[in-house]
């Protein structure tokens, strides 16, 4: 089963819709950690939509956002509203060419690693962002949280197993999801490609809403859809 194709115009036109989960939780946790601000220069390391990268532009940042995507970013560059603030890339994040060593001030990472299928390419984009990092700069990613995991595969009736891809429902505005396929890795994955990079990892935290209704987000209220991993560049 392979990852889900972003190249498809027809999933990037359903996943460009912000998911409530982007817009109550994830945005705001990884936007209070990183705190941009003008003179600051951050890496969206898998921008996709530009959702993002357009949210962290606006408080004054200047942001550089990869991804492989093509039509992802055909969709960042048809509403991108701040172009002085924000550039965009085509590439893999696992070989990162066109941004430079120690060049960062701070890297996001929204719901990426979920689309890396090959171990090697999983850990080569650990090495790329220690590199592009500068010391002591912050690198803030999530992933699906343990629990979710969890509950998700054992209603396949499957086990957990790293590096193993899995049906999962993104939740969509109006009641809507979009079937997509993610690759699952551990958290004992995650800490060793930190490690073996040079980073530290210095926190995981569960995430959950600070606003939103029960309409809007159901049972994320009070049941983690996602992760967020905080590490650092010594």
């Amino acid at each position: 089963m392979p990852t889900t194709d972003y190249a498809d115009n027809a999933v990037v036109s359903e996943y460009a819709k912000l998911p409530p989960l982007n817009k109550f939780i994830t945005y705001p946790a990884l936007l209070t950690l990183l705190e941009p601000k003008e003179g600051m220069v951050i890496l969206d390391a898998g921008c996709g939509p530009g959702h993002l990268t357009r949210a962290i532009a606006e408080q004054g940042a200047r942001v550089i956002g990869v991804d492989r995507s093509i039509a992802m970013l055909s969709y960042a560059l048809r509403h991108n509203h701040i172009p002085f603030r924000t550039q965009y890339h085509i590439g893999d994040i696992s070989v990162m060419r066109t941004v430079g060593d120690s060049s960062i001030d701070a890297t996001i990472m929204n719901m990426t690693t979920i689309n890396i299928e090959e171990r090697e390419k999983f850990y080569a984009t650990f090495q790329q962002l220690e590199r592009v990092l500068q010391p002591g700069a912050p690198l803030l990613f999530t992933d699906l949280a343990s629990s979710f995991w969890e509950s998700e595969v054992a209603t396949q009736g499957r086990m957990l197993v790293d590096g193993q891809i899995y049906d999962i429902d993104l939740p969509l505005p109006g009641g809507k999801v979009l079937p997509v396929n993610d690759v699952f890795w551990s958290r004992a994955t995650y800490a060793d490609a930190l490690s073996q990079a040079g980073l530290e990892l210095e926190n995981v935290v569960d995430l959950l809403p600070g606003s939103g209704t029960t309409a809007e987000l159901g049972r994320f209220l009070t049941t983690p859809r996602q992760c967020l991993y905080a590490a650092r560049k010594p």
